[in-house]
């Protein structure tokens, strides 16, 4: 094994180390110490790949943000038309943002405390979101699945679209998911596809 592989194995070891101490823990009540006792590596080590816990939070964010959008892409390009396209990547969306407020519970009260750590979630997050539904909107404005749309208005229902997710996966987290998820998805269908179907 060559240096570069043995330095992404250790950085995989502590940011799975990272992952299991926020699960238990949280992300403020971690500190580099007990990272480095979960990971069986000194704090040096772990200075020497990070500079510090915000920079291991920033690589778990990608981590879990890509892992998570390609699973939602996945699910989508198994669908023909732009109207299941759009209906299943809201869907899967929601339900996947969900799981992850789920797995990270003790995290995701933080981040609803923290504006800053949101905003930063959101920064990584949304453009990938906007970009999807853009892209699949101007498949339905193509194929004359979907009313003509001018530019525009496509950006500005790509927006309130990724907001709209954000919304109701963090008012299901609020009520402990006690949010009737079969509505919500007929009442994304009502509210964004019936509206641009041509």
């Amino acid at each position: 094994m060559n240096q570069a592989d043995k330095d992404e194995q250790i950085r995989k070891i502590i940011l799975n180390a990272f992952r299991q101490q926020i699960k238990k823990y949280g992300y403020n009540k971690v500190t580099m110490d007990d990272i480095s006792k979960a990971a069986g590596k000194g704090r040096s080590s772990l200075y020497y790949y990070y500079k510090g816990k915000e920079e291991i939070l920033d690589a778990l964010l990608l981590e879990e943000i890509s892992e998570l959008n390609q699973f939602v892409i996945a699910k989508v390009i198994k669908r023909r038309s732009a109207t299941d396209k759009l209906i299943t990547y809201c869907n899967e969306k929601i339900m996947r943002l969900l799981d992850k407020i789920n797995e990270y519970l003790i995290v995701s009260s933080e981040i609803l405390e923290d504006p800053e750590m949101y905003k930063k979630i959101s920064r990584l997050q949304d453009p990938h979101d906007e970009e999807a539904l853009r892209s699949i909107m101007d498949e339905g404005i193509k194929s004359g699945e979907f009313r003509p749309l001018r530019p525009k208005e496509i950006h500005l229902m790509a927006v309130l679209m990724k907001s709209s997710i954000k919304g109701i996966a963090l008012e299901m987290c609020n009520q402990g998911g006690e949010i009737d998820v079969t509505s919500v998805k007929r009442m994304i269908e009502v509210l964004f596809v019936r509206g641009i179907i041509a």
